[in-house]
């Protein structure tokens, strides 16, 4: 629509403008809805060669810190796995069917007392499958809403190398992580 100087709108130009522009603030919002969840965060990767539950009873035995986890709030995600044989059908639409995964990655919070604060606990791996593709190098990821959290005046990165089951522990830059970073969004 063009519209010059003289011209009037009727109603339903101005109703039609008026969804426009609310759609493109809920796709502005949204967008910055991203930024405002990671802006002050810190995200630990570790690797260990322990299993996650492990991981969360020496964090409980020896930090004090208890990750408890609830199976409806795992992620899911859904892969799509190139293209099989779908039904054996050869020659036919139903030769090459994309194959769908939906891949649950276990999910830990643990509820700093006396505050608003959560330390979440994904597990990165399933079988094959990553949780964030770009860091497939970690076993399990921390995501602390509070990057100045400390245990005893020293930060949190500096305790997790000291538990048996881990390896290693590094802070990961989160403005560096595509698209995969809306996984840890719960």
């Amino acid at each position: 629509m063009n519209y010059t100087s003289n011209c009037c709108l009727d109603k339903a130009e101005i109703a039609n403008f008026g969804e426009v522009t609310m759609a493109k603030s809920t796709l502005l919002t949204l967008g910055n809805f991203e930024d405002a969840y990671f802006e002050d965060c810190l995200l630990l990767g570790i690797k260990s060669s322990d299993p996650i539950t492990v991981f969360c009873v020496e964090a409980e035995r020896r930090l004090g810190i208890k990750f408890e986890r609830k199976l409806s709030n795992d992620i899911l995600v859904r892969y799509t796995d190139g293209f099989s044989s779908g039904l054996g059908i050869a020659g036919t639409l139903f030769e090459f069917l994309p194959q769908e995964q939906d891949v649950k990655f276990s999910f830990y919070q643990h509820k700093v007392p006396f505050s608003d604060l959560h330390i979440h606990l994904f597990d990165n791996h399933y079988q094959d499958y990553r949780l964030i593709p770009e860091c497939k190098q970690y076993d399990f990821l921390i995501l602390l809403h509070d990057p100045c959290y400390t245990l005893q005046q020293k930060p949190l990165q500096y305790w997790l190398p000291l538990l048996n089951s881990v390896a290693c522990c590094q802070e990961i830059a989160i403005e560096s992580l595509g698209k995969s970073k809306e996984n840890l969004i719960i």
